[in-house]
């Protein structure tokens, strides 16, 4: 990460990026390992972060079953309840 954020086209540093925020994290990510994936909360500076971790893969953030039975509407719920 080079400590930027794109938002509708608009570039912003991530430390002053103040929306409304969730971080959807796979325990045993390879590819984006959990503890960098939790390190973006040290940075985030707008009073709406929320976390979600689920016990899969990268690619299981997609397409596994704990996705589609926990994950999404943790998500759902979450968009709803922030507009």
């Amino acid at each position: 990460m080079n400590n930027v954020v794109i938002v509708s086209a608009t570039r912003t540093a991530v430390g002053k990026f103040g929306g409304r925020l969730i971080n959807i994290l796979a325990k045993y990510d390879h590819i984006v390992p959990l503890a960098a994936g939790k390190a973006l909360k040290d940075v985030y500076s707008g009073k709406s972060y929320e976390e979600i971790v689920i016990p899969s893969s990268h690619i299981g953030l997609s397409v596994s079953r704990e996705a589609h039975l926990n994950l999404w509407p943790k998500v759902r719920e979450w968009v709803v309840r922030t507009e």
